[in-house]
């Protein structure tokens, strides 16, 4: 299984089960982050106001197939007009350059305070009846500082294999849509608003019947 998914996907950090290195990396990884300028963000990211079919009911009422990740978008806003944050990132979850992988997109601030910001969305959905490839739920973060802009997205290790997808995205305060972009192609927009910040992660996937 999971060479086939390697083949396709060129990645296999989507898989559900967690790996020993990965929980090194993890609790390592905001220790190593690196902070760099970026162009002003000019707007929004289209994936916020375009119209596109959506799929009403949840993820149960997606068919009986696999999602799997293949990019993601993350936009943050701040309603303080004396802030005027403003951060996009973009991952890849198929490219095999590091710069690729991860990168912010644009950054704007008035000032150099500290600022960091966190969505969780699924990367692997499984909804066929046996679920042999399991589920996996990411933790995206962009964070801000005197230095710039920097991007954090990992595999959540918060996640239990058998939680459903919807109680995990209540649990960390998400509100979700899922959109059928095409034939094979799927979209989930995680949103999160609250009284100083917007947020908004897309996450876009091919669908696999079977393996």
């Amino acid at each position: 299984m999971k060479s086939v998914l390697t083949l396709i996907f060129g990645t296999t950090v989507l898989f559900a089960t967690i790996t020993q290195a990965e929980r090194k990396e993890f609790l390592s990884g905001l220790m190593k982050l690196s902070f760099t300028e970026a162009p002003m963000c000019e707007g929004r990211p289209e994936f916020i106001t375009e119209v596109r079919p959506e799929i009403i009911g949840g993820f149960e009422k997606l068919p009986q197939l696999v999602l799997v990740a293949n990019e993601a978008e993350y936009y943050v806003e701040t309603k303080n007009s004396d802030n005027g944050l403003k951060i996009h990132s973009y991952q890849s979850f198929t490219a095999t350059s590091p710069k690729e992988k991860s990168k912010i997109v644009c950054g704007s601030s008035k000032n150099a305070e500290a600022f960091r910001s966190s969505l969780f969305a699924p990367t692997l959905i499984d909804t066929t009846a046996t679920k042999k490839v399991g589920q996996s739920l990411w933790q995206f973060q962009m964070l801000a500082d005197k230095e710039g802009f920097s991007v954090w997205n990992k595999r959540s290790l918060a996640y239990s294999e058998n939680e459903s997808l919807e109680k995990a995205l209540m649990k960390f305060g998400g509100r979700y849509r899922i959109y059928q972009l095409g034939k094979n192609q799927y979209e989930v927009v995680v949103s999160k608003d609250s009284a100083d910040v917007t947020q908004y992660l897309s996450i876009k996937y091919d669908a696999v019947k079977s393996l």
